[in-house]
């Protein structure tokens, strides 16, 4: 009997360790599959821009890029305050057209710091990896017009481009 009952409680042990194996297995490919995700995206440097607007709007975008860091001027040309949904590891610099204090920035949410950029005003960013690509979320109904200037300083070259978004998502970078 109590070699029947040792066999039974080794056997169950087996099991519960095969388990245990096979549950961590399962989990560090998943934990890995989740790494690789975002490797693979911060090594295709894109980057999500978010912009809330209630009237037609312009937004004049201009990165300037030195080795692998960057300076962005965000101008923001409407009659309204907008909101920006920007990653929170861009770091505030430059405000022109309005008082520091009036450019407030939310607490990061998932990545994203959300700001209120009041009408007519420039702020600048800077951010430790230049973009590869941006793209720019508007769900808002009405259209917005993004201006793009891409300065490429060790290159000493510009590109301009100008892309309408009247609702959902694009790239434009």
């Amino acid at each position: 009997m109590r070699v029947k009952l040792r066999r039974r409680v080794v056997a169950q042990t087996i099991a519960v360790v095969v388990s245990v194996a096979g549950i961590s297995t399962i989990t560090i490919l998943r934990e890995s599959n989740l790494r690789a995700s975002l490797l693979e995206q911060e090594q295709h440097r894109v980057v999500d821009i978010g912009i809330e607007h209630n009237l037609p709007a312009i937004l004049d975008l201009t990165i300037s890029r030195v080795r692998d860091g960057a300076r962005i001027e965000i101008l923001q040309q409407s009659g309204e305050s907008m909101l920006l949904s920007l990653p929170d590891t861009w770091r505030r610099g430059e405000v022109r057209g309005a008082r520091i204090i009036d450019i407030i920035s939310e607490d990061p949410t998932f990545g994203f710091a959300r700001w209120t950029i009041p009408p007519d005003v420039s702020v600048s960013f800077m951010v430790d990896t230049a973009p590869e690509q941006i793209v720019v979320h508007n769900p808002s109904a009405v259209p917005l017009q993004v201006l793009v200037t891409d300065i490429d300083l060790a290159e000493e070259t510009v590109s301009r481009d100008v892309v309408l978004i009247l609702e959902g998502t694009s790239p434009v970078l």
